[in-house]
This record gives structure tokens, C-alpha cells and sequence, in this order.
């Protein structure tokens, strides 16, 4: 708090100060880690300035952009590169002055080697690698339109790195459902092959098919050593359905609809495909509910990536999340009901024809069976049961509000 105030009040004499650390990190002999980190820290929070302007950022006239600059070009012989202090805070200066590196993409390549190799994303520590995939999603995100350079030497790792990530510890959170971090490189590989300006259709469909390929392996592969009878799988091969669902759920983040349907269809061809594998593991596992709400999500989003490409396979898909469905299950299925609704508003119609009877008698059934009826809420009142039962009747209310409110009453009326 002291040098963040200093820098404010004062702020030539904090680049003065980052500066001379810097320089005596670079210059003499073999450097500790914890004098290399401290070093990177005060330049990182040099950041956190208020005053800081695009004029201190620039790499070759600004304060700040010219010690940027100088990390930059050490960057190959940077003492402790490899602890794993060192290394992400590294990676978090890099991308914390990543308005630096777009005056300089040039030195991007230094960058891109330090974030995927072994001070990074193939850091022998799960730790560092699962924040460097973080990391690099943001750099990614930030430098997306000037890496068309770097792509092919940025695949070439990735293609066989993104599938070994996968397979690492998960990293615990404190947040109840937080993402594996390892997973935001799946983004960023997404990101750089949607980015039509970087590559040429042929590219971009071989790069996706790459990644996409190892993950349905992984599911069918999983789903094989299932055990006759088995609905809810081994922990083991509910976990590689997940990741490897979820993971092509964030490969497809930079994906659209008119990219996929429009402008390079086998791309859209190549994500259909995945969910089609994705959908196969609700045929094997219809009693694991952790799958099949991955699944669910990795539904939603395909529903807004191929839009009407994913129509043949909707039917199906309800259909296998009816099966053995709990109240979580009934309430994603509404909402996925809801969304297509409100997205595609009378060519819907004939979905819901097909699903919505067997949706509706699957409700009644299960409010019916929990005392869930008209009169019997003070039975159930503040219990798990109850709220279970709310949240599916407002779902439920929500959807039917949704239909009346496009042209399909015809439906409702019939259903």
C-alpha cells in the first residue's frame, strides 16, 4: 500500500526505483527467486496506478513502457525464469501491460514461447500450468488480431499439449464451481482459429478438427469401459466425459453462427459432430446428473453457436434427458425449451409439438410423486423438496409465458 501511494504521489521516482531493480536483477551475478519476484511485483503494481497514461506505456519514449521493454528482451535469460513465483508473475506483468505489446508485436513470439513452454502451460507444476493457460486466454483475447504470424508456431503446441492439460489435477477453489483453469486454453485455441484474418478455411477446419478429435476419443474411450447395467459410470469415467464435454464447450467460445453456418460450414459440420459424441454419453450415463448437466450446458451453447444446424438433434436429446430426470434435469430441459423459444419463435413450433407432452407429464409425475400438488405446500414448506418444486414450477410458468408470448398457442393448446 506504501509503494502504490508512493507511485501516485511521486510517480518518476517509483520508475526510477523499478528501474534500478530491474537493471540489478539483469546485470550481476545469479539472482534469488524472491529478488526476481519482488522486482516483476513492483513493476506489476506500477499498473495499479491511477495516473498511469498512454504516454507511460509507450515501449520506446514512456517511463513504464520502457521497462516493459527491457523485461521483454530478458525475457530468455531471466534468473529463476522457471520457479514458480517467478514464472507466473511473469506472465501476469506480460499481461497486465499487454497495451505494451500491442505497440511492439515483434517481441509477441518471445512472449508466446515463454506462456506455452516450460515456464509456462508445460510447467511441471499444475499450479503454474493451469494459471498460464488463464493467462495466455487473456493475452490471447488481447492480441487476437495481430498473432496471424504466430498461429501455425501457437498450434503446433497447442494441438498436442491442450489434451495432456486436461488430464492434470484439477486446482481447488474456493468458489463453488469455478472452471479448471487449464480449461481457458481450450478458449484461446478457439479464439485464434475462429479469427478468419489468421487463417484460410482449409486451416482453420484442420486446426479444429485436431483439437476436437482427442476429446471425443476421450469420451467414446470412457464410455467403452462402462459396465453393463451401469447408468451413473465410475467416478473416472464421469470425470473424462466432463472435461473432455466441457472442454469442447470452451473451444467453441469464439465460434458464431454466421462463421459456422454461413461463411465456413465444415467448421459448423466439425462442432455438430462433437456434440452428436457429447449426446452419446447421456445414452450411456442417464442416472449421472454431473454429466448430464455438463452435457445440458454444452447443449445451450451449440443451440447459439449452430442455431438452426442443431435442430436434427434436439429431439434426441430431450428425449435422453428425460430419462431418469430429477427435478434439475426437468428445470434444465425448461430452460433450454425457453431459450430455443425465444430464439427462433414460431420454427420452433415443431419441436415443441414432438417434446412438449412428454415434458409436461414428466413434471406432473414429479410433483406428483413429492406431495408436490395444489394444497400441499405447507407439507412441504422450507424444506429442499420444496424448493427443488418452486424452482421447476417457475421454470416451468416462465416457458409457458415465453410460448404464449410468440405465435405457437396452437401448440399449448393442442399439448
Amino acid at each position: 500500500i506504501i509503494y502504490r501511494n508512493i507511485g501516485s504521489i511521486v510517480p518518476d521516482e517509483a520508475h526510477k526505483l523499478v528501474g534500478r531493480a530491474l537493471s540489478g536483477v539483469l546485470s550481476k551475478g545469479p539472482s534469488t527467486f524472491q529478488e526476481v519476484e519482488v522486482c516483476l511485483l513492483l513493476l506489476y503494481e506500477l499498473g495499479t496506478s491511477p495516473g498511469l497514461s498512454d504516454d507511460l506505456l509507450k515501449p520506446h519514449t514512456g517511463a513504464v513502457g520502457m521497462l516493459v521493454v527491457t523485461l521483454l528482451q530478458a525475457t530468455p535469460m531471466l534468473p529463476a525464469a522457471q520457479h514458480r513465483r517467478v514464472a507466473v508473475m511473469y506472465m501476469e506483468v506480460m499481461v497486465r501491460y499487454v497495451r505494451v505489446l500491442q505497440q511492439i508485436p515483434e517481441g509477441l513470439a518471445t512472449v508466446l514461447t515463454a506462456f506455452m513452454g516450460d515456464r509456462g502451460m508445460q510447467h511441471p507444476l499444475p499450479i503454474v500450468s493451469s494459471r498460464a493457460c488463464y493467462l495466455f486466454m487473456r493475452l490471447v483475447r488481447a492480441m487476437r488480431s495481430q498473432m496471424g504470424p504466430y498461429l501455425e508456431m501457437v498450434m503446433n503446441v497447442l494441438v498436442p499439449t491442450l489434451p495432456q492439460l486436461i488430464d492434470q489435477p484439477v486446482q481447488k477453489k474456493r468458489d463453488v464451481g469455478a472452471t479448471d483453469d487449464q480449461l481457458y486454453a481450450f478458449e484461446a485455441a478457439g479464439l485464434l482459429i475462429s479469427e478468419e484474418g489468421l487463417a484460410v478455411a482449409e486451416v482453420q477446419q484442420q486446426y479444429l478438427a485436431a483439437l476436437l478429435q482427442p476429446m471425443r476419443l476421450r469420451i467414446e474411450a470412457a464410455l467403452a469401459t462402462c459396465a453393463r447395467g451401469d447408468q451413473s459410470g465410475s467416478s473416472k469415467v464421469a470425470e473424462d466425459v466432463q472435461r473432455a464435454v466441457v472442454a469442447m464447450g470452451y473451444l467453441s467460445k469464439g465460434f458464431n453462427t454466421t462463421l459456422v453456418n454461413v461463411t465456413r460450414p465444415n467448421l459448423g459440420a466439425l462442432l455438430q459432430g462433437a456434440l452428436e459424441t457429447a449426446l452419446e454419453a447421456l445414452r450411456y450415463l442417464p442416472q449421472n446428473a454431473a454429466v448430464k448437466s455438463r452435457i445440458s450446458s454444452f447443449l445451450h451453447r451449440m443451440v447459439e453457436c449452430l442455431a438452426v444446424r442443431v435442430f436434427p438433434l434436439l429431439h434426441t436429446a430431450i428425449t435422453l434427458l428425460l430419462q431418469n430426470a430429477t427435478v434439475a434435469d426437468l428445470c434444465a430441459i425448461l430452460v433450454l425449451l425457453n431459450q430455443l423459444t425465444c430464439k427462433f419463435k414460431s420454427d420452433v413450433g415443431g419441436l415443441l409439438a414432438e417434446t412438449l407432452e412428454p415434458v409436461l407429464a414428466a413434471i406432473d409425475r414429479l410433483l406428483a410423486g413429492r406431495g408436490g400438488g395444489q394444497g400441499a405446500g405447507d407439507l412441504l414448506a422450507n424444506t429442499e423438496e420444496q424448493r427443488e418444486s418452486d424452482e421447476l414450477k417457475a421454470a416451468y410458468h416462465l416457458m409457458l409465458n415465453t410460448i404464449a408470448g410468440v405465435p405457437l398457442l396452437r401448440v399449448l393448446l393442442e399439448g
